[in-house]
């Protein structure tokens, strides 16, 4: 056989290498001086002076020439099978996947010192919540069993005994009829060759050069599976999060404006809805021409480079050390979660929690149930009770049991009732899960590298605040509610309505004595119905209607103490239209579960952090803010019964009453959502998945299909009539009921307080018939509107045309909700009788 040119390259590279000791001993070049005419050519060497040196060292030459031998498609081959998923595969295939490749992790014989390291902490990742599948954990013994074959394969390779004075013959005469230059790498080339002058040695090369190159595959194949590792935990760990990096270049490039007060409706527009986007919804636009950081040129390549980084640092032991140690998410859960799930992982091992049956008896202070000693026994296992089991259900057993329902977001009674057995029962493994989603929440959290930040863990229903890794304020919020769904006009997909959404943007405004922007959903659906019954329903409330009668008709509620947004809001521009605001609804805050809103976050002290956050920006005026106080509470009084003199006189208060507050330094707010968590005291808590979350109910491929609200409008507008005729028919019949009950009803009024409160209902029922005609008339009124607009469009649906649909579907969904809560007073009237 003939080799190419690149193959003779390498045969003369590697008898080079070789040659390193006397020109004697390797037929190095003689040191003599050349000629000072040029035009004399120096003699060639005598093949004589060297072939015996280079027979003598023809099997070392021969093993060093096939390790010079390596296949173009050796990362081709190196990739453990088809089937086997990199995570990092262009990357890899960068680094490793041309000639220039270098070896960190895996050497000639093995394993290097840093790869050495970079395996136990590979598998030592588990105690972050990595999956060991997604670090090739579970391939490192079998990929290393391969490797080590391919070294005794190669060990294993005859190569023939030091040639004999007769091949020492053989090869001076190939030598001396070499074609040119005699030299060590032609000759090298021939005796290689089929039909050379050493057949041993040309039989004995393909297999040589088979093995060297089946062991630099399976080294190449170790290297990258441990760098596939390392690179796949960098992205999943703090390297491959770069929110704040690009939050605060963005801020440099394009400073955002501050929120404009009352442009439109929709600048402060509550509403909720859940959200898988990871982008940054709430990012200001880059002005056009704008020199771009590499963060946001092209954050994909950003995060590329920084994993490449990582990767070539990770040289030695200490290094691998190193880039892994500063790749742990700052997030001040995340270390507390991973002790967690620690000591979770130590109970799993050692067979799990105490079991019991599902059904078990009430126990509290003093009980002496024989359940009592188990119920102790898994206590101490969540390190909440110490020392032997008593038996006896005493003060240290009701303490325990009271840090357990605390742990599980339970009501705090010391007493195990059903919903405490039903936490007892759930086994180790669901609470590992849990911790691991929770690791998995917090690893790509936005809170990334923010020194100063406010963050709400949304199951959790507390706000914090956090400066340089102290916990500055926690208090209480309550957040939009798990029930209600709604069907995404894109997506064709139903959603959760009022699911306060998982988001990161930065606070640029606080806003004093604010309005209150009623949603298009609210106002349509739950106060229109109530104009329709009663024309002047919004200014008898406190409300202001804008552009009334047209179809940007909005309406606002004017700021005091009955304002839905209490004293004050805290606006972080986003997508979703939520913010952070105080409420006159303080009964909520005292519950455990704390969803009630529609999806902005409320409150529960909202001075102390407006203090707070106005104090750090050099901006608190405490007298400026007691003034504010007052004046919103005079406008309060001036609305607290309908008088239009009073009433005109808040509406010019309100305006200049209202008052923002721009930060100069914005303020990182983070929406999050995770069901574990541990608190200052070190005290573990499981939360509830409120929004099924964990369960990925809502993601789009799980979530059912629906008809959006337009589309649903649209089909049924030429049935409106009908419907409205439908539906006025079995109100008067529910009339005529009405009647009849109130006369049959009035022993209620002498009965229980409930028998009572259907009397007062009842009696409530007395002018149903009065308001569903009007609110009919209205749905009526609206629809001919449409119609009329429409025949003049020709038939044709504009976005416009699709709006008042809704509201005129909406109508008519009040119009019947109307007579279904009238029926059904009816109905428990009537078997109370």
């Amino acid at each position: 056989m003939r080799f190419s040119g690149r193959w003779r390259s390498a045969l003369r590279s590697t008898l080079r290498a070789c040659c390193v000791w006397a020109v004697a001993g390797c037929g190095g070049e003689s040191t003599s001086t050349v000629s000072a005419d040029a035009s004399v050519t120096p003699a060639p060497r005598d093949p004589a002076q060297w072939v015996p040196a280079f027979a003598a060292r023809l099997n070392q030459t021969l093993r060093a020439h096939a390790e010079t031998q390596v296949p173009a498609d050796l990362f081709v081959r190196a990739r453990p099978s088809k089937k086997f998923p990199f995570q990092e595969p262009a990357i890899l295939e960068t680094v490793y996947g041309g000639a220039d490749r270098t070896f960190q992790f895996v050497g000639p014989d093995g394993l290097t010192e840093a790869g050495r390291r970079l395996t136990e902490r590979l598998a030592g990742l588990q105690a972050d919540g990595l999956r060991p599948t997604r670090l090739h954990v579970d391939e490192h013994t079998k990929i290393r069993r391969r490797f080590e074959q391919t070294l005794r394969d190669l060990q294993a390779v005859a190569l023939p005994p030091p040639p004999t004075a007769t091949e020492v013959e053989a090869l001076l005469a190939a030598a001396r009829t070499l074609p040119g230059e005699a030299t060590e790498a032609a000759l090298l080339e021939r005796v290689l060759t089929e039909g050379g002058p050493l057949p041993a040695w040309s039989s004995a090369w393909a297999a040589l050069r088979d093995a060297t190159q089946e062991r630099a595959a399976a080294r190449l194949r170790w290297e990258i599976v441990l760098a596939d590792g390392l690179l796949y935990a960098l992205r999943l760990l703090a390297p491959g999060n770069v929110t704040t990096e690009a939050r605060i270049a963005r801020r440099e490039v394009a400073p955002a404006p501050p929120p404009a007060l009352e442009s439109t409706p929709a600048a402060h527009e509550e509403r909720g809805g859940l959200s898988d986007d990871r982008e940054d919804e709430a990012a200001p636009p880059v002005p056009a021409g704008a020199s771009l950081p590499p963060v946001l040129a092209d954050r994909k390549a950003f995060v590329t480079a920084r994993l490449r980084a990582g990767l070539a640092q990770a040289t030695s032991a200490a290094e691998v050390d190193a880039v892994l140690d500063a790749a742990q998410p700052k997030h001040p859960q995340y270390a507390p979660l991973k002790a967690a799930l620690a000591r979770h992982r130590k109970v799993a091992e050692a067979g799990g929690y105490v079991k019991f049956e599902a059904a078990q008896p009430a126990l509290g202070a003093g009980s002496r149930h024989p359940l009592v000693e188990k119920v102790q026994r898994r206590l101490t296992q969540d390190d909440l009770l110490q020392g032997p089991p008593t038996g006896v259900f005493d003060a240290a057993t009701v303490a325990a049991v009271e840090a357990f329902q605390h742990r599980v977001q339970l009501d705090v009674t010391g007493r195990i009732d059903k919903r405490t057995w039903a936490e007892l029962t759930v086994p180790v493994g669901q609470r590992i899960r849990k911790l691991d989603r929770a690791l998995d929440t917090v690893r790509a959290s936005r809170v990334d590298d923010d020194t100063y930040f406010v963050t709400v863990n949304i199951p959790d229903f507390h706000l914090e605040v956090w400066a340089d890794g102290q916990r500055l304020m926690r208090q209480r919020v309550v957040v939009g509610k798990s029930a209600g769904t709604r069907c995404d006009e894109k997506t064709k997909k139903l959603t959760l309505a009022y699911a306060t959404p998982t988001l990161s943007a930065e606070m640029s405004q606080l806003v004093i004595a604010p309005y209150w922007l009623v949603t298009k959903d609210i106002k349509e659906k739950e106060y229109d119905p109530e104009r329709a019954r009663d024309p002047m329903y919004y200014e008898k409330n406190g409300y202001e209607v804008i552009e009334r009668g047209r179809p940007s008709e909005w309406v606002r509620q004017l700021p005091g103490p009955k304002n839905s947004l209490g004293f004050v809001k805290m606006l972080f521009p986003n997508e979703h239209a939520v913010y952070l605001h105080d409420t006159p609804q303080r009964a909520g805050f005292e519950r455990t579960t704390r969803a009630f809103s529609h999806g902005c976050v409320r409150l529960h002290e909202p001075r102390p952090l407006a203090q707070l956050l106005l104090e750090r920006d050099g901006q608190w005026e405490p007298q400026r803010f007691d003034d504010l106080y007052a004046r919103w509470e005079e406008i309060g009084r001036l609305t607290a019964r309908y008088d239009e003199a009073k009433y005109r006189l808040a509406l010019r208060q309100a305006i200049e009453l209202q008052t923002p507050v721009n930060l100069k330094a914005p303020v990182p707010v983070h929406l999050e959502y995770y069901t574990a968590r541990v608190d200052e005291r070190g005290r573990l808590e499981f939360l509830n998945d409120l929004y099924e979350l964990d369960k990925g109910k809502w993601k789009l491929e799980n979530a059912p299909p629906c008809v959006p609200d337009s589309q649903r409008a649209k089909d049924g507008a030429e049935g409106v009539a009908d419907e409205v005729e439908r539906l006025e028919k079995e109100a008067a019949a529910l009339v005529a009921r009405i009647a009849r009950l109130t006369k049959r009803g009035a022993a209620l009024a002498n009965g229980d307080e409930k028998r009572q409160g259907l009397w007062s209902r009842l009696k409530g029922l007395g002018s149903f018939g009065e308001r569903h005609r009007t609110l009919a008339q209205g749905v009526l009124d609206a629809q001919e509107k449409l119609d009329v607009k429409l025949e003049k469009r020709k038939g044709e649906w504009t976005k416009e045309l699709q709006g008042e649909a809704v509201r005129v579907r909406r109508l008519v969904d009040a119009l019947e909700k109307s007579s279904g809560s009238a029926r059904r007073t009816c109905d428990e009237v009537e078997a109370a009788l």
